[in-house]
């Protein structure tokens, strides 16, 4: 079991537990929750200034290097010695850019942007909810039935150490309440780490010694 992180003070120090029913009870994580939505803000925020060059700024640019292009002849036609001096430092000013580069903007744009909102949204949804282990050794967890530890039949804890991350097949048929089987995942960063590690915990005092650490 991962010991809490005493650095982490944007959770609780100690399990969820209510002394009335005895439930474990884990919420999301808000550090999961915190660094995953900035990510998919800086993803957004980036689409949108590709957008916006790809769409509005490049195209500009490209505009007035063109104006001031042909005001440019005009003056050399005309001979204005200073005007063509004027004109050419203002046409440093203003970068001539290729529809492949608008193209390369306008696509970063079209990906990112609805890449950033799909992310932040799957990110919301795997910490939905609450993972919830009732005094009768019942786990409910959001997308799963609830599942009795007696119903789970294999608990992979091979990242858990480096991870915290516990993986465990469930066969209701084994309990007679049910036909459903499944996989569930106990993430100690996408919900609160002391609850997820006490309920890891609980899953281990239940299982045979020899079957604690097998692949799910």
């Amino acid at each position: 079991m991962n010991p809490p992180d005493p650095t982490k003070s944007n959770e609780s120090t100690e399990p969820t537990d209510s002394l009335q029913t005895g439930q474990i009870v884990a919420n999301p994580g808000r550090e999961f929750r915190l660094r995953r939505g900035i990510m998919a803000v800086v993803i957004v925020v980036m689409g949108v200034w590709f957008a916006y060059d790809g769409w509005v700024a490049w195209p500009r640019s490209n505009a007035e290097h063109a104006r001031i292009n042909k005001e440019l002849d005009q003056a050399i036609d005309s001979k204005d010695k200073e005007q063509q001096v004027n004109l050419t430092k203002e046409l440093g000013k203003y970068k001539e850019h290729t529809w492949l580069d608008m193209g390369l903007q306008r696509g970063l744009a079209i990906v990112l942007i609805p890449a950033g909102i799909f992310l932040l949204s799957w990110w919301m949804y795997q910490s939905r909810g609450q993972v919830r282990l009732t005094a009768d050794d019942v786990l409910h967890m959001p997308g799963h039935p609830p599942v009795p530890l007696s119903a789970i039949t294999d608990f992979d804890k091979r990242k858990w150490d480096r991870k915290g991350i516990a993986k465990a097949r469930y066969d209701l048929s084994k309990t007679g309440t049910d036909t459903r089987s499944g996989r569930l995942t106990l993430d100690d960063f996408a919900y609160q780490r002391p609850p997820i590690d006490a309920i890891v915990a609980r899953i281990d005092a239940t299982r045979p010694e020899d079957s604690a650490s097998g692949a799910a």
